[in-house]
């Protein structure tokens, strides 16, 4: 099979210097960095649209820690 190392990559076959370290568990992705302070946030889509908001119950996530 040719490759073709001029214009796009679609059917090419890419070499990426940063796969086996990926694959090994060898790099650090965002989330394993360790920051003192730092919150989480988690964004939920409404399932109905144009929908208004008249109330949240935070008895749960109050009993989280941290929270």
């Amino acid at each position: 099979m040719a490759t073709d190392t001029h214009g796009s990559i679609l059917g090419n076959a890419v070499l990426r210097r940063d796969d086996p370290n990926l694959l090994r568990g060898g790099d650090a992705y965002f989330d394993d960095i360790a920051v003192d302070g730092v919150a989480h946030v988690h964004f939920v889509r409404s399932t109905v649209a144009h929908a208004r908001l008249t109330g949240v119950d935070l008895e749960v996530a109050e009993t989280m820690p941290g929270v």
